[in-house]
């Protein structure tokens, strides 16, 4: 556990702090890109919007949130998303559910036929007795899938303040 505190120069806090979608935890039903208009509809008043994996050059196809999930998560019903994915308690993935990106949170399982997860999962209380893989879902590492979600993603790369500063006056450099 010790392991999902701090995340490089972020704790577990600041992430959850820049989350750009908070759900409550329970049962969350058909994830899909949702547009208007040509573009995008991002952000907590979309709370089921978690960016398109599957057409990048659509109008979500640039949207990558970090979804936080203050609880246990049933994720079912075909949905699909893209980002990074915070779950305070268990994960239980269901019915064709596709999600390219990161995934953290305690325990593991996914049951039914269709579930890609492409990235990484980062499960704090992780044994292989307590991961439970059922029916033909798949988990496939995607180190490009897991940059992507870092990189696109809004919260991770807005301009932070420099924690230490300091600085040289380059007009007295000599020059040879």
């Amino acid at each position: 556990d010790q392991y999902f505190t701090e995340f490089g120069d972020l704790s577990w806090a600041d992430l959850v702090a820049r989350a750009d979608i908070r759900l409550p935890g329970g049962n969350i039903n058909n994830t899909a890109p949702v547009v208007s208009g040509g573009v995008c509809m991002r952000g907590q008043g979309y709370p089921t919007n978690w960016g398109d994996p599957l057409n990048p050059d659509a109008a979500c196809g640039d949207y990558f949130p970090m979804i936080h999930v203050a609880g246990n998560a049933l994720i079912q019903s075909g949905g699909v998303g893209q980002g990074i994915l915070l779950i305070e308690g268990d994960a239980d993935i269901r019915g064709n559910f596709i999600f390219h990106g990161i995934i953290v949170q305690g325990n593991f399982e996914t049951q039914g036929n269709g579930n890609h997860v492409y990235g990484s999962v980062l499960a704090s209380n992780a044994t292989l007795d307590l991961q439970k893989l059922v029916g033909s879902s798949v988990l496939e590492y995607s180190g490009c899938a897991a940059t992507r979600a870092v990189l696109f993603n809004r919260g991770l790369t807005r301009v932070r303040p420099i924690q230490n500063r300091s600085w040289v006056d380059l007009s007295s450099a000599v020059s040879g």
